[in-house]
């Protein structure tokens, strides 16, 4: 989950639903399901999905992010 130091405001929404819609049209390996709230994005992934490397899948989607 990602958040921002905005507060809860139409400013923080579009932020984060504009954040969301660019990682949707990424199409990251493994992503199974973006969710844009208020002031936070949450990203559901497969880690078996997730490409090859250092560090466990958490890390690596991370870094994809």
């Amino acid at each position: 989950m990602a958040g921002f130091k905005a507060k809860t405001d139409i400013a923080a929404l579009e932020k984060a639903t504009g954040i969301a819609r660019s990682l949707a049209e990424a199409a990251l390996p493994g992503v199974t399901d973006i969710v844009p709230a208020y002031a936070t994005i949450t990203v559901h992934f497969d880690p078996a999905q997730v490409p090859p490397g250092a560090g466990s899948p958490s890390d690596r989607m991370m870094e994809l992010i």
